[in-house]
């Protein structure tokens, strides 16, 4: 039987993967180091990697411990003020966040994507970013409310 080309594609993808394994990545720079060989990495404000941190932290904890806050989710995310060994709960206004944080990426991800095309970024694509830009600020206030 012959795979078909969403097969393939996830074969090709696998095998990617694998061939660029070192050590763990976490949050966007997972993502940022299977773009690095392609020549699509860029410079991510600090806003977008710590949300992304956050996302993926909160994504694990969720998917592999079942909700239950352990020493390393509040280890790696001490702005969520959590208690330990108690189910972690994610609000509405933090899925908007999380939303907006992935917009944002796709935003930045075309605009890359365009620059190695040699054309410039569309205005409307600059403006939608930066729009979405302060509203991830505007929406993680508890990040300098909760800095140690």
């Amino acid at each position: 039987m012959l795979a078909s080309e969403s097969e393939k594609m996830g074969y090709l993808m696998i095998a990617y993967k694998e061939s660029l394994k070192s050590e763990p990545k976490i949050g966007i720079s997972k993502f940022e180091s299977l773009l690095k060989p392609l020549g699509l990495t860029s410079a991510t404000p600090e806003e977008i990697r710590k949300g992304f941190l956050e996302f993926s932290q909160v994504r694990n904890l969720i998917v592999h411990k079942n909700s239950n806050v352990d020493k390393a989710f509040q280890d790696m995310c001490p702005w969520i003020q959590t208690v330990l060994g108690g189910k972690l709960s994610v609000s509405q206004e933090d899925f908007k966040f999380y939303s907006i944080l992935v917009d944002w990426y796709y935003i930045e991800l075309s605009m890359r994507i365009n620059s190695r095309q040699e054309s410039e970024p569309e205005k409307e694509y600059i403006e939608v970013q930066q729009m979405l830009f302060e509203r991830i600020i505007q929406s993680r206030s508890r990040w300098a409310e909760n800095a140690e």
